[in-house]
């Protein structure tokens, strides 16, 4: 996988994460707006379209995923725990125990498995894999 596939494999990524994340992002408590200029909570960026087929997609592509490779990409996109939380939940499964230092490895192996899904599941009608 190159530069340009992963970039594009983590937009996708990003959009799944907007439409399956159960939380709010760049809130915060009522009151504070009193205090800070809406300049402040608002970066400038236009919103970008969500793309729910694609997602939709995505998801399909993740239930297909064994355990580990599915806990490391949902939860490192979706959740985002911090890096030690991640590693004590992965590492109750399977043989392999994964270090820090060899985490942003393991993403990797199990974002790539995750791309073979999507490319082999192109082919096939996505309205007879609904969720």
């Amino acid at each position: 996988m190159d530069q340009q596939d992963r970039n594009e494999l983590h937009r996708r990524l990003e959009n799944w994460a907007h439409v399956y994340a159960d939380r709010y992002r760049k809130q915060c408590a009522p009151g504070f707006r009193l205090y800070r200029s809406p300049d402040h909570y608002y970066d400038g960026e236009t919103p970008r379209a969500i793309d729910h087929r694609d997602a939709e997609k995505i998801q399909i592509a993740w239930l297909l995923l064994e355990e580990r490779d599915r806990i490391l990409v949902g939860w490192w996109h979706i959740l985002r725990p911090h890096p030690v939380m991640l590693l004590r939940r992965v590492n109750r499964i399977g043989p392999t125990i994964i270090r820090l230092h060899s985490l942003n490895h393991y993403i990797r192996g199990a974002e790539e498995k995750l791309s073979q899904h999507l490319a082999n599941c192109k082919n096939q009608q996505y309205d007879e894999l609904t969720i």
